[in-house]
């Protein structure tokens, strides 16, 4: 009395055919996601090469050096932030309403050497983070494809 579908001549071909069609659909994305893991691990041992080439040559702060001996010409800090904050203005609108200069999307906080200094580092250590946060992500699901996972 249990309510179903009723048996056909071909049910013992369903297994083996849904697994067929699994493999068929699954073959390319898995060539695909095995040639992304091996693209993404050559490139991450690319920039680990880098990051540690930087840092042994302590020329991860190089900007701040070169920022740092502009500021002691208080005209030429000036003249500097002044060409930078051109650079970031967008063009007038159409209807003549000025616009705020932007620095990554945002407003400008800055209006010397000293505080563009902080917004490009903290602008790289947000960079930093995010790095880092995706790697570590894309090591987890490379250890979970490696585990079949």
């Amino acid at each position: 009395d249990a309510v179903g579908v009723v048996p056909t001549l071909r049910d013992h071909q369903l297994r083996p055919q849904a697994k067929e069609l699994r493999q068929q659909y699954q073959a390319p994305r898995q060539v695909a996601l095995e040639s992304a893991r091996r693209d993404y691990v050559l490139a991450r041992n690319a920039v680990e090469k880098h990051h540690g080439e930087l840092k042994e040559g302590g020329g991860e702060s190089w900007w701040m050096e070169a920022l740092s001996y502009l500021e002691k010409s208080k005209e030429g800090a000036r003249a500097f932030v002044e060409n930078v904050l051109d650079a970031v203005t967008p063009v007038q609108h159409r209807s003549g309403a000025q616009v705020a200069p932007l620095w990554q999307g945002e407003p400008v906080k800055f209006r010397d050497v000293r505080g563009l200094m902080l917004v490009i580092q903290q602008d790289l250590d947000r960079a930093q983070a995010a790095r880092l946060a995706v790697s570590a992500r894309l090591d987890d699901l490379e250890k979970s494809m490696r585990a079949g996972g």
